[in-house]
C-alpha cells in the first residue's frame, strides 16, 4: 500500500482583539503615561528646590564669613538707602559685584541669587529672590544669642528690596516648594524649609 502523502492541514483559527480589550490596553497605557509624566514633573520640581537650597546655603555661608572677618553683619539693603555696607547692591546703576557680601560669595549672578521657581523677577524693582533679615542690619556678630533659630536669609514671595522684616505684610515669605514652604537660611549655617505663615524667629540681644 502506498503511503498517503497528502497531509491534512487543519486551519489555525486566529481570533482578533476585541474592542473592550483594546480599550483596556489603551487605558493602561494612558495611566502609565500619566505616572511617568508625574514622576518626571516631580523630579524636576525637586531639582529646582535643591538648586534653591544650594543658593541659600551659599548666601548663609557668605554671611557667616563676613560676620567672622568683619565682626558684624552687613547692611540689609533696604529701600531708600544706598550704603556701601549693603549686602547686595541693587538700586539704579549699583553693581552687585561691588556689594559688601561679594568677596565671600565667589560667583554672584542672577542665577545664584534667584530661585529657579521664581518666575516674576523681571516685573520687580528688586530682581532677586533672597533677602536679609532686617533685624541683623549692621549687628555685631557676637550679639546673637540663638543662631540656630535666627533666620539670616529669607526667600520672599515678591521682595521689593534687599531687606525682610519678619511678619510685615509687605515681606511675605514664598510658598514655592513642597507643601507650600519657603527656603530659609539660619545663622548657624543650616538651611531648612519653613512654612510662610509661622513667622521667622528674630535675634535676641
Amino acid at each position: 500500500m502506498k503511503p498517503n502523502l497528502h497531509h491534512h492541514h487543519h486551519p489555525h483559527w486566529r481570533r482578533g482583539i476585541s474592542r473592550p480589550e483594546v480599550a483596556v490596553v489603551l487605558l493602561v497605557l494612558g495611566m502609565l503615561g500619566m505616572l511617568v509624566a508625574g514622576f518626571i514633573s516631580l523630579s524636576a520640581e525637586r531639582g529646582r528646590e535643591t538648586a534653591c537650597s544650594i543658593n541659600v546655603k551659599r548666601l548663609v555661608v557668605a554671611f557667616q564669613n563676613h560676620a567672622a572677618d568683619r565682626s558684624n553683619y552687613p547692611a540689609s539693603g533696604r529701600l531708600g538707602e544706598e550704603l556701601p555696607e549693603d549686602w547686595v547692591h541693587w538700586q539704579g546703576r549699583r553693581r552687585i559685584e561691588q556689594s559688601a557680601l561679594a568677596p565671600w560669595l565667589g560667583e554672584i549672578s542672577s542665577r545664584t541669587m534667584t530661585c529657579p521657581e521664581d518666575m516674576d523677577t523681571r516685573h520687580r524693582s528688586f530682581p532677586f529672590s533672597y533677602t536679609m533679615n532686617m533685624y541683623l542690619h549692621l549687628m555685631p556678630a557676637n550679639a546673637l544669642a540663638t543662631p540656630a533659630t535666627t533666620v539670616v536669609v529669607f526667600e520672599e514671595e515678591r521682595p521689593n528690596d534687599g531687606a525682610c522684616l519678619p511678619g510685615h505684610p509687605n515681606d511675605r515669605l514664598a510658598h514655592r516648594h513642597s507643601h507650600g514652604r519657603s527656603q530659609a537660611g539660619f545663622a548657624d549655617g543650616s538651611v531648612r524649609l519653613v512654612r510662610p505663615d509661622v513667622g521667622a524667629p528674630t535675634p535676641q540681644q
